[in-house]
């Protein structure tokens, strides 16, 4: 077989020496191809052969591109049609003028330049629409306020012409890139992504932005990007909506919820049901040695956010629905930091264009499209059984309740408002709270003698109030931006109106001015010397000012209710050794880990 192997090598063009079975995949760079490629034709000259991990000729010069491809055209118009990465691209074979090959891709392709030639392509209607798209954009970049003056707004890296600091801002790891750049700009600083963004990234300037001046911070980027990822229609919802219609929305929202979910009595009835289902799942686990606790929290937090919206709980047995509206949410969050999205938000008018729009946005809409359509279900399975003389016995039977209420001054709210406003709810309350208590476990095993201080005060004291050691140890972090509406001064720096601003929330919890070796887990910074809970400089945990999560409430109890429930019974141990804890993790999520739970 080797020896087979070293004689197909050798009929080849020359080239790097391809391993057994991986080829050249060890050391191909998929980064940087184009730079990779170019030094092995230094090497190997201008026809050479790589292995990834079947032999691919690269033909590098403009003599051996001529001679193939326009002197032997025809020898050379194959597809690699049942390979990667071209399958990726189309699920069907032989479908469309790039990905397919032989007749049916000289009819399509025929067919293809015949339209454009009699519609698309005819030079004045080509010309007419390039300069429709021409126009709109002298359009927008003369509406730029601050295109000639970069030096207007506070420091920050040097924006490129169009592309602002969209090459060197590392969508993966935001939180990082941004700590970094406040380390040279300060606590106020300027990002154009392509647009300019001021990031406020220490606690005093969020507190004196979005509390002292909050009035002039409540608008949100509703026309920008990845803002429209999440709500296709303008100003649904309690999130990623402004005005009057956003403060109508969490104004029926609160209500709805202090009134039905958020009251103390029903909601730690809800979170104690989900408990003791948790509590039956795990004790029936033959093997608790490799217990896949991120997908049982999933779940037991979720179930709450369930209980209170739709009235209904997910079973740990039969959730295969649950985890696909899990996985679209994710997936949703990832695709904010794309190479579509990045490319919308380099060229907004490109949203204008619909073809353009529908390619660009195809990945993202199908998954929008997936929890739109799962939370379209639940709502209306929801509708069926409302009796408006009933008392409601879940959040969207209150909504329909208040809404259609004589009189009411939310009647002009409809269905698109009601399915945002559950999405909001939906995904702000199970991803923040689920993402603390996957952190929660995850310091605690590590930390096992922090965990048994933890289970010493919970088995000795009774009560949330007097439980310091718990509330210091919980904390959460992120949100979406806000916009200026009026001129105002922020830590000396003038924040002009309509200017996107950014709350840098993980860096005002890692300010070094309130909290002392912040990298380091230590509940005990957040007790006084008489071993209270202090509260002067809390954790931001669920934003600042007018616009806090409007579910505070509920993350709360859910938060407490659910660690200390878990650890008045069960101990937590890493099954593999020593934790290794990565703060650089994607967008804030820690790794994926497994845990070994003991009764104690």
């Amino acid at each position: 077989m080797l020896l087979n192997y070293g004689r197909k090598v050798k009929s080849l063009p020359p080239g790097p020496l391809p391993l057994p079975i991986v080829g050249n995949l060890l050391f191909f760079d998929f980064k940087k191809t184009h730079l990779w490629i170019y030094n092995q034709k230094k090497v190997y000259g201008n026809v050479f052969t790589i292995w990834i991990p079947t032999p691919h000729i690269v033909f590098a010069d403009y003599d051996s591109i001529n001679e193939a491809l326009v002197t032997n055209d025809d020898n050379f118009l194959g597809r690699n049609v049942n390979g990667y990465p071209e399958k990726l691209f189309s699920d069907k074979p032989n479908v469309g003028v790039v990905f397919s090959e032989g007749e049916e891709w000289r009819d399509q392709r025929r067919l293809s330049l015949h339209i454009l030639r009699n519609f698309g392509m005819s030079r004045t209607i080509m010309q007419d629409k390039i300069h429709l798209v021409v126009q709109d954009f002298y359009e927008y970049v003369d509406s730029l306020k601050d295109k000639d003056n970069v030096k207007s707004l506070p420091p920050g890296p040097l924006p490129l012409p169009i592309l602002g600091n969209l090459l060197s801002f590392d969508f993966k790891k935001t939180h990082l890139w941004i700590y970094n750049q406040k380390k040279v700009y300060g606590n106020v600083f300027t990002i154009w992504i392509p647009t300019p963004h001021i990031v406020f990234a220490d606690y005093d300037s969020i507190n004196e932005a979005l509390v002292t001046n909050d009035d002039n911070f409540l608008g949100r980027n509703v026309n920008g990007y990845p803002e429209k990822l999440f709500s296709d229609k303008p100003n649904v919802g309690v999130v990623f909506s402004e005005g009057e219609e956003w403060r109508d929305q969490r104004r029926l929202s609160l209500h709805i919820l202090r009134n039905f979910g958020m009251s103390r009595t029903i909601m730690q009835d809800k979170i104690h049901l989900v408990v003791q289902d948790f509590y039956e799942y795990v004790d029936s686990l033959k093997d608790k040695d490799n217990v896949d606790i991120e997908k049982i929290l999933q779940l037991s937090v979720g179930n709450v956010i369930n209980l209170i919206l739709f009235g209904f709980m997910y079973s740990h047995t039969d959730n295969d629905e649950y985890f696909e509206l899990i996985e679209a949410h994710e997936n949703l969050i990832k695709l904010a930091g794309s190479w579509e999205i990045k490319l919308l938000s380099l060229i907004p008018f490109i949203d204008k264009i619909s073809f353009l729009r529908n390619f660009l946005c195809r990945r993202v809409m199908g998954f929008l499209n997936k929890v739109k359509e799962m939370t379209n279900y639940q709502i209306e399975e929801c509708k069926k059984s409302y009796n408006p003389d009933d008392e409601p016995p879940n959040f969207i039977h209150a909504v329909m309740k208040e809404i259609q209420s004589v009189d009411s001054k939310y009647s002009y709210l409809n269905s698109d408002h009601l399915v945002a406003i559950v999405f909001n709810f939906w995904l702000a309350g199970r991803e923040t709270t689920a993402t603390t208590l996957k952190w929660f476990v995850l310091f605690i095993m590590k930390h096992l003698d922090i965990q048994k201080k933890l289970q010493d005060e919970i088995d000795n004291v009774i009560g949330k109030d007097r439980l310091q050691k718990v509330n210091a140890t919980l904390i959460i972090g992120f949100a979406p931006s806000h916009r200026c509406t009026k001129d105002t001064v922020v830590n000396g720096h003038l924040i002009p109106n309509n200017t996107i601003i950014q709350p840098f929330y993980w860096g005002a919890n890692m300010d070094e001015k309130y909290f002392k070796d912040p990298f380091t887990f230590n509940p005990n910074r957040f007790i006084d010397s008489e071993g209270n809970f202090k509260v002067e400089h809390e954790h931001m945990s669920f934003v600042k000012g007018k616009r806090i999560y409007a579910g505070k409430s509920l993350a709360d109890a859910e938060l407490f209710l659910i660690f200390t429930s878990l650890l008045q019974k069960y101990k937590f141990i890493h099954p593999y050794g020593p934790i290794y804890i990565l703060s650089d993790s994607h967008l804030g999520i820690p790794i994926s880990y497994k845990c070994k739970i003991g009764k104690r």
